[in-house]
This record gives C-alpha cells, sequence and structure tokens, in this order.
C-alpha cells in the first residue's frame, strides 16, 4: 500500500469520526446553549485540525524520514483532541451558567496546543533544513567521484588509471559536511577536476601533475574540515 493511500485511508477515518462525534453529541445533549455552542466550537477545531492537515499534506511525495519527522506533530494533535473531546464534553453537560469558566479553559488548552505544534514545527523545519544542507554537501562529493570514476574508466594509461583510483577513493572517504568559508576551495576543486578531464584527452602527460594537485586540494578542505567542526 502506497503512502497516498495512507493518506486517503486518514482522511476518510477522520471524516467517520467526525460524522459518529455530531450524530452522538446531537442526540445525547438536549440543552444545546451556550455551554454547548462553546465546547462544540473547539472540539469540533480540534477534531478537524487533522483533517486539514491530512488534505494539505496528500498531494505531496513523503519519504520515510520525512513520515519520522512528522510523527511527534501528530502525537501532539493526539494529545489536543483526546484533551479537548474529555473537556468539551463535560462541559456541555454542566449549567448554562458556568461558560465563562468553559470559554477561559477551553482557549487554554487551544493555546497551549498552539505552543507545542509551532515548538514541533519549528524543530522540524529545523532538522529539515540540516538535512537538506547534509544531502547537497554528499551531492558535492558524489558528483566530484563520479567524474572521476568516469575518467578512469575512459583512460588505457595503467599509470594514469591507479592515479584515477586514488584520487577517487580520497574523495569517496572525505568528509561530506562543508562550511560556507570552504566554498572557494570547493570551487577550485570542481575547477581542477574540470581541468583534469581535458588534461587527459588533450594533454596527458600533465593529467597526472593535476591529479596530485587535485589530492592536495582535497586533503586541504578535510582538514580545515576538522578544524570547523
Amino acid at each position: 500500500m502506497t503512502l497516498k493511500n495512507n493518506k486517503l485511508i486518514g482522511i476518510i477515518a477522520t471524516i467517520i469520526v467526525l460524522a459518529v462525534y455530531n450524530v452522538v453529541v446531537f442526540v445525547l445533549v438536549d440543552d444545546k446553549e451556550r455551554m454547548f455552542v462553546i465546547s462544540y466550537i473547539f472540539t469540533m477545531i480540534a477534531l478537524v485540525l487533522p483533517l486539514i492537515i491530512q488534505i494539505i499534506q496528500y498531494s505531496k511525495e513523503q519519504t520515510q524520514k520525512s513520515i519520522f519527522l512528522k510523527l511527534s506533530l501528530y502525537v501532539v494533535i493526539f494529545i489536543y483532541i483526546v484533551v479537548q473531546l474529555i473537556a468539551g464534553t463535560g462541559f456541555m453537560f454542566l449549567p448554562d451558567e458556568q461558560y465563562k469558566v468553559s470559554l477561559i479553559f477551553q482557549i487554554i488548552i487551544l493555546a497551549l496546543f498552539a505552543i507545542m505544534m509551532l515548538s514541533t514545527l519549528f524543530v522540524k523545519n529545523v532538522v529539515e533544513d540540516l538535512e537538506g544542507n547534509v544531502a547537497e554537501k554528499r551531492f558535492y562529493i558524489k558528483s566530484l567521484e563520479a567524474d572521476i570514476q568516469s575518467m578512469a574508466d575512459r583512460t588505457e594509461d595503467a599509470l594514469l588509471k591507479k592515479g584515477l583510483k586514488n584520487l577517487t577513493d580520497a574523495i569517496k572517504y572525505s568528509d561530506p559536511m562543508s562550511h560556507d568559508s570552504l566554498s572557494p576551495l570547493e570551487h577550485k576543486i570542481a575547477r581542477l577536476v574540470a581541468e583534469l578531464e581535458t588534461d587527459i584527452s588533450s594533454h596527458p602527460e600533465t593529467a597526472s601533475l593535476k591529479i596530485k594537485e587535485i589530492e592536495l586540494a582535497i586533503s586541504e578542505r578535510n582538514r580545515k574540515i576538522k578544524i570547523l567542526k
């Protein structure tokens, strides 16, 4: 079963819960005055919220990692729904004169939930930004590695092929993390790799020197990364 199908099942389940709740409440509660209206509105907010979130997320592709990051948000929503259901349903059966107590209490519940949800979303966004930066830097390393490996596959010179293989290993096992201050050095490495490809085709006699230059630049990058950690 796909993730999209799971989202659809979640939407349908939420609609069923909403329908059952409305039927039960309107059958059991006869006195629908201010106390009922206040509690009903706040409880419907709690029940409709997950439906809105699922509809918004329905068309978005999600990975297993993104689902895990959203788990804490759904836990917060679930706790809010349970607390609001208990409080809201209980207030419906109290005298209408106590509607102010009901209103204040349920506003506090909603405010606490809003704070928890915003905090959870903040942490989730920070984690996703960090993951995005790591993925981008890993792509930089993987791209360099693929370029060098492609050169090694094309060259027929045994000595040059060995040098390219060693360079591929050096790039492969280099630290994927980075820092803004290393941007000039990383651009330099990318430029040297591009020049190496030209040298292999047009000036194979200088290719070995270029390989050494790239290895030195990679080593410098790794040393600076260690210092910046």
